[in-house]
């Protein structure tokens, strides 16, 4: 949060130009010159009017400190409303899920400087060619609506405090989930990103995903083959998401399985999976994506 250091950085300011001192004086000044001031005289003092209120005649509203305040306050007000809750409950998950929700809600808030600090202290590699961040939770690789911070918008940041104030800009190689934490590829050149979404494209790069599902996969390890495919989900931001595509259903008594012809516009989505640790309820499960269809570790049966 942002609400303490704001206040602290405006004080400095003011204390740096001195006008906290003269503020409180001008205010004196002007005040006792309206009241030696005749009406009809008190256009000159003020000054003439410029803009659109000189054309239509309207006196200029100033801002008050205390209509600022009462609109900070508001403004708060909106806020706390807006923020989710933290309910407390006997589960532990659902508590973290909880605060990982607001914990989103809070990088949305602070300044780019702090965002590309954090990464800068999340690097895992750096040579020549490339840095390998660890993007954190609730952070979202390009913008969009209601989006203030994502990693795009602070890579020249991140690249001035790694390389200097003349570095070149780092460029993305791929992209992560909003949702997902892990290591994340950045090119310190046009060169060096080419390179690397060509290994991307040629399925030269490995990449595996640790997942927590609901209940716990029979078998342990195995092949996930079932195609998916972009539909379009409504309500009241209507917008696109991956979703199962199966070729094979069950039928109404579940005794027989039957074929089903496979959309047109569906992709393949082949993912090896494998069990690394379980309880009774839940596991932690290695993915490891076969084909290139984007978003295909979200909708598994896994869950």
């Amino acid at each position: 949060m942002l609400t303490h250091g704001s206040v602290t950085n405006v004080r400095c300011l003011f204390k740096s130009t001195g006008a906290a001192a003269q503020f409180p004086r001008r205010i004196q000044r002007q005040g006792a010159a309206e009241k030696e001031t005749p009406n009809s005289d008190r256009e000159s003092v003020r000054g003439p009017e410029t803009g659109s209120a000189a054309k239509t005649g309207k006196a200029v509203k100033k801002l008050k400190a205390v209509d600022l305040a009462h609109r900070l306050r508001r403004e708060k007000r909106e806020e706390d409303v807006a923020r989710p809750k933290i309910v407390k409950s006997d589960s532990p998950v659902l508590m973290r899920v909880q605060e990982l929700r607001q914990f989103t809600l809070q990088l949305q808030k602070v300044h780019p400087n702090v965002l590309a600090k954090a990464l800068k202290r999340g690097i895992l590699y750096e040579d020549q060619e490339l840095i390998a961040i660890n993007k954190p939770y609730g952070v979202p690789v390009h913008g969009g609506p209601g989006v203030k911070n994502n990693i795009g918008e602070v890579l020249p940041i991140l690249a001035k405090m790694t390389g200097g104030m003349g570095a070149e800009p780092l460029h993305l190689c791929h992209r992560l989930d909003k949702e997902t934490t892990g290591a994340m590829l950045l090119a310190k050149s046009e060169e060096s990103a080419d390179h690397i979404h060509h290994l991307f494209k040629t399925h030269q790069v490995v990449k595996k995903y640790w997942v927590l599902c609901v209940g716990v996969p029979v078998p342990s390890e195995g092949v996930i083959d079932i195609p998916i495919i972009e539909r379009e989900v409504s309500g009241p931001q209507p917008h696109f998401k991956m979703s199962l595509a199966p070729v094979f259903r069950l039928s109404e008594g579940g005794e027989s399985v039957t074929r089903v012809r496979p959309s047109r516009e569906s992709h393949q989505a082949v993912t090896r999976y494998r069990t690394l640790a379980s309880t009774g309820t839940s596991a932690l499960v290695e993915l490891q994506p076969v084909t290139g269809t984007r978003s295909r570790s979200r909708p598994t049966p896994l869950r």
